[in-house]
């Protein structure tokens, strides 16, 4: 046949293994059968381990698609992962210090008198007979002044307190004190040792 024979078995030999080759192909897209490889001048079959390499490739799932950039995903996971703070608890209910009691302010000093000392007197005297007549005791209610008739009453104001006394007595005689107290008055007014009291005559 010479060169021209030679040269048409050759392509018809070719054009068989290329209907075959398409052919394999697409048996092993449809079934999933492995895919033999012309290498040189004869076909090579995959390795049964490279088969279950393509075969888990190829079983494995797809990765999830996302739109968000990977800046985006970060910053989404790192806020789903910070803790949000929580609210401080309410404030204990402060309980109001108790107060104590207002102190009462000192009653005004009556108008119409002037401040002067005084003193009082009493154990010691008990038993005398006063400048007015009057037996002087414990209970006497009065005061001793060197000027006022007797019997005048006075009223003594000291720290708020405030009594009315008749004039029973004449005294004091040292200098400085206008006033002396019977015991029963100091003792109403709360009044101790030598201190100004204000003092009005009517």
């Amino acid at each position: 046949m010479g060169f021209g024979g030679e040269l048409l078995r050759a392509l018809a030999r070719a054009g068989q293994r290329s209907r075959t080759l398409v052919q394999l192909t697409l048996v092993a897209v449809l079934v999933g059968a492995p895919q033999g490889t012309f290498v040189g001048d004869h076909w090579t079959t995959p390795e049964p381990r490279d088969l279950l390499a393509l075969d888990q490739l190829i079983s494995a799932p797809a990765p999830a698609k996302t739109d968000e950039p990977p800046i985006a995903r970060a910053l989404t996971v790192a806020r789903a992962e910070t803790p949000r703070p929580t609210a401080p608890p309410p404030p204990a209910a402060s309980r109001a210090l108790p107060t104590s009691p207002a102190t009462p302010a000192a009653a005004a000093a009556p108008s119409g008198g002037s401040w002067v000392n005084a003193s009082w007197y009493g154990p010691g005297f008990y038993g005398n007979r006063t400048a007015c007549g009057q037996t002087f005791t414990a209970a006497s209610w009065g005061i001793a002044h060197k000027t006022l008739r007797c019997g005048t009453m006075v009223q003594i104001t000291y720290r708020g307190r405030t009594v009315s006394a008749p004039v029973i007595d004449r005294g004091p005689y040292i200098a400085g004190r206008e006033v002396d107290l019977a015991a029963a008055v100091a003792g109403a007014l709360g009044f101790t040792g030598v201190q100004p009291i204000y003092l009005v005559i009517p």
